[in-house]
């Protein structure tokens, strides 16, 4: 009887430091899912029908069809019978959730879609992928190669004098010696 008693109160024990443990982690993975799976066409800049998916302000507003989610009631949120392709809308075009994920938004809405307080105010929508690439200033004076001027400005910054430039000779040496078996 000992022995039992021992292993309900380690049981309880475990049960009782874990569960806080996966409450506080369930607003991260319902964010993480949200930006892996739904900001690529809910994003500030895509907002497939009038959708952004950045707040918990903009799910509660939701885009063209209404809100986005209802907060305590997953089967009652649009977002999550999109999810489950138990309505109308079906979504993500490319194929259901895992069984996990809907598992992870369902509890995450039946929970008050909480926004996790670690989280920025928004999800970062700006992956390198679809940011318009910028060039950047070249250093230096106007006339030299852009590969040079970089060059400088790191050999100045690191108060390393540049070797000087080499003869016509010395160049074609060096080309054929990178070419030579």
């Amino acid at each position: 009887m000992k022995l039992r008693t021992s292993a309900l109160l380690w049981a309880a024990l475990t049960i009782s430091t874990t569960v806080p443990t996966i409450a506080q982690e369930l607003p991260s993975q319902a964010l993480s899912l949200l930006q892996r799976r739904c900001l690529q066409c809910h994003n500030e800049t895509t907002a497939m029908s009038g959708l952004q998916l950045l707040t918990r302000e903009q799910l509660l507003k939701g885009g063209t069809r209404g809100p986005a989610i209802k907060p305590g009631d997953a089967s009652a949120s649009l977002l999550f019978q999109a999810v489950t392709h138990s309505g109308k809308l079906v979504m993500p075009p490319t194929g259901k959730l895992s069984e996990d994920e809907i598992r992870i938004l369902g509890s995450w809405i039946d929970q008050d879609a909480v926004w996790p307080a670690s989280a920025k105010q928004e999800v970062q929508s700006d992956w390198w992928a679809f940011c318009k690439p910028l060039r950047p200033r070249i250093p230096g004076a106007a006339g030299m190669h852009a590969v040079d001027a970089f060059l400088i400005e790191k050999l100045q910054a690191a108060h390393i004098e540049p070797a000087p430039e080499a003869d016509r000779l010395t160049l074609l040496r060096r080309a054929l010696e990178a070419f030579a078996p």
